[in-house]
């Protein structure tokens, strides 16, 4: 992945080593379903990959691509992760195909393709919310080998995001270099 950095590929190529981020993570004081700012972090911590996150998207949207940023907005904001079903014929706002098979995100609409990557994304940016949930009402002993299934589940929803995210910056990239075109020397 040529946009994450070599700490953040490690720690999501290591179940133990994420498992500890995760926990690390869950249990550092938030605001706002974040960690602060002022909380010392690893290097490599699930709070550092949701800021890289958020970094690449701005990037999308300051190179134009002002349409990804927005849907990982609305994906954010989303509260549940069950998208509605659009019913009509729909234009897809990634790929602009009219399709049957579409989703609603706030006010987009977007191919039943994408829905993997909508619902790893919804995840990893709810994923303070959902285990704070989830271990307020699970409390027994019994839920640590449900946990650490919980953690492969999130490290690999961020393995994905990120996956896509490096695809999608690859394009980008070959697309602005197909469209510059440096004076040659004669």
């Amino acid at each position: 992945m040529e946009c994450v950095n070599a700490a953040y590929t490690s720690m999501l190529e290591n179940p133990e080593l994420f498992s500890l981020a995760m926990h690390q993570y869950l249990s550092a004081p938030t605001a706002t379903g974040t960690s602060q700012a002022k909380c010392r972090r690893p290097a490599s911590s699930v709070a550092g990959l949701l800021t890289l996150i958020d970094i690449v998207f701005v990037m999308f949207r300051d190179v134009g691509l002002r349409l990804v940023y927005d849907l990982y907005e609305a994906v954010k904001h989303q509260q549940t992760v069950d998208f509605e079903v659009a019913d009509n014929w729909n234009v897809c706002c990634l790929s602009t195909l009219t399709s049957r098979h579409c989703v609603s995100v706030g006010s987009m609409t977007v191919h039943a393709q994408y829905l993997k990557l909508l619902h790893c994304l919804w995840l990893v940016t709810h994923v303070h919310e959902v285990e704070s949930a989830r271990r307020a009402g699970d409390a027994s002993a019994a839920a640590a080998p449900a946990r650490r299934l919980h953690s492969e589940l999130y490290r690999a929803a961020f393995r994905f995001v990120l996956q896509e995210l490096d695809r999608l910056y690859a394009s980008v990239a070959r697309q602005e270099n197909a469209n510059f075109c440096p004076v040659q020397a004669t």
